[in-house]
């Protein structure tokens, strides 16, 4: 089944307040490879094995000077990623990048990197 993104929503402080003018967000989560490939391989492959897990994200949107303290680089959070309000995923996290993009024939954005800290956790219902 499909959801409309338009429920979406951002927040830095476990999901108790929204960043406001937020349009889009994404999160990556990745693992590395560690190559096990040795000179006894015969079929001419390489072997594989699981590494470390990491978490990553950006939200974006209209930029909004009042929360210029909850999105400094260096920032820690307790980040919560909506897709409705009960399908939501979470974590602790740092601030990584902060942008502001202004033209003049469009409006001031600002995005927002970040990097969980622990493994995110998701909520569905």
């Amino acid at each position: 089944m499909a959801i409309a993104g338009k429920d979406g929503s951002v927040s830095l402080d476990g999901g108790t307040s929204t960043v406001v003018s937020i349009r889009e967000w994404s999160l990556d989560e990745s693992a590395e490879t560690l190559d096990t490939t040795s000179f006894d391989n015969t079929d001419g492959h390489r072997t594989y094995i699981a590494g470390l897990k990491d978490t990553t994200g950006s939200f974006s949107g209209d930029w909004d000077a009042s929360q210029m303290a909850d999105t400094a680089p260096g920032t820690t959070v307790t980040a919560q990623l909506n897709i409705t309000d009960t399908n939501y995923v979470s974590g602790p996290a740092i601030i990584t990048g902060r942008s502001v993009t202004t033209v003049v024939d469009g409006k001031a954005e600002g995005t927002f990197d970040f990097q969980l800290t622990e493994a995110p956790e998701w909520t569905t219902a």
